[in-house]
């Protein structure tokens, strides 16, 4: 046995056939650890030497060794490079640490931390265990032939990086849980996501400042079906961003102090919305395309500095059995616009609005009962006049997500 690998040798001396040489894999589990204990003391001398469906456990430490990488897109340095079809990759928690220990910042270059695509022949990649800081990528995958890929990470903290997860998946899926995101160093995206087919963000803490105009904690592009759920996204500029792809549920999630919006449906967006809690915006949703198609049901919306809602085109904006906010705005604006090429009725019915006199919503919803050049007419009856039973999150329990 050599490596956890079986060669089997056989000869049919009778009919004078053989077989040459048959390989039967047996997955691997390697160890890294630095005080020499294990099989190797860098991380990717074990994922040099793994093979497909490996296991590589890592104690604790700072991993931060490097070399430079070449692909026809780019030429940066990353200190995990995983080249095999299937492997696992398993920290022992915050005291496993990939990156550097100084802050990052543009003039260093875009390195990784680990970084796989097919390109490199792989395609599923399990991730466990592992605090990784103060790179431009934490964790980077292209998969962009169209393979069937597939990315989970687990339990995992991020801090510093300007992108904790870059993820290019086209026709893929992306399942991460449990993890925590913190600060950011410039204007970038937690969790970025580009064509894949699904991708699911569950039980996971994202915290951002609000000294970078720009910094989000979830973007999705093209993405054909997504979900978002249980969550807190706490600061920021933005929250949650999405544009194009299929429908993208958020639900059960905690907003709070993002420095504009909530989330931003940009063109060609489905967005469904439940059982959420908003607090501290300026704005909880604009829609920007005729081509949206945004529902929400079942949250809350608290202290917002402009409006709920801003409208400039949609496809499909409602609103049901929600508890509303009045900001210096009001609680919706339909912007004006120089031509209604789209204009239609929006459903906001059954909600509360903070009140319970109907002329002081009529007052706080700018629409085209006001403005011929607003495109969209608001109707609230019947609605509510005491707060729904809405699932009302507390802000106060925010503590016990983070781990």
């Amino acid at each position: 046995m050599q490596n956890g690998r079986i060669k089997i040798f056989c000869l049919y001396l009778g009919l004078g056939l053989s077989c040459s040489s048959v390989q039967l894999a047996k997955a691997k589990t390697w160890s890294v650890e630095r005080d020499g204990t294990g099989d190797f003391t860098i991380i990717q001398d074990a994922v040099d030497a793994a093979a497909s469906g490996d296991t590589i456990l890592v104690g604790p430490g700072r991993f931060d060794e490097k070399r430079l990488v070449t692909t026809p897109g780019w030429t940066e340095y990353v200190r995990v490079q995983v080249m095999q079809e299937e492997l696992t990759i398993i920290g022992s928690g915050p005291e496993t640490i990939i990156g550097q220990e100084n802050p990052w910042d543009s003039g260093q270059g875009h390195h990784k931390g680990i970084a796989s695509g097919d390109s490199w022949g792989n395609a599923v990649l399990r991730v466990e265990s592992l605090q990784l800081e103060n790179m431009r990528d934490a964790l980077y995958t292209s998969y962009e032939f169209g393979g069937t890929n597939f990315l989970e990470v687990r339990a995992c903290s991020f801090s510093g990086n300007e992108f904790s997860l870059f993820l290019i998946g086209n026709n893929g899926t992306v399942e991460v849980s449990d993890c925590t995101f913190n600060n950011m160093s410039g204007d970038g995206v937690h969790v970025a996501g580009w064509g894949h087919n699904e991708v699911t963000i569950r039980k996971c803490a994202f915290g951002l400042g609000n000294e970078i105009y720009g910094q989000q904690a979830v973007g999705l592009m093209n993405v054909q079906e997504g979900l978002i759920e249980d969550c807190s996204l706490i600061g920021g500029t933005t929250g949650i961003s999405v544009s194009g792809g299929g429908p993208v549920m958020v639900k059960g999630c905690i907003f709070n102090n993002q420095g504009n919006l909530a989330i931003f449906p940009s063109s060609l967006s489905t967005v469904a919305i439940d059982s959420c809690n908003f607090s501290n915006q300026t704005k909880v949703i604009r829609s920007l395309d005729s081509g949206n198609e945004i529902a929400i049901t079942n949250s809350v919306v608290q202290n917002v500095v402009d409006c709920s809602f801003w409208i400039s085109y949609t496809g499909s904006f409602s609103v049901n059995n929600c508890d509303l906010a009045k900001g210096g705005w009001g609680v919706v604006v339909v912007e004006e616009q120089p031509s209604c090429a789209h204009s239609g009725r929006i459903d906001m019915t059954n909600n509360y609005w903070g009140t319970d006199s109907p002329d002081s919503i009529r007052a706080w919803i700018h629409d085209r009962n006001d403005s011929e050049d607003a495109c969209y007419y608001v109707d609230f009856e019947p609605y509510s006049d005491v707060p729904l039973p809405t699932e009302k999150k507390s802000l106060g329990g925010l503590k016990s997500l983070y781990r």
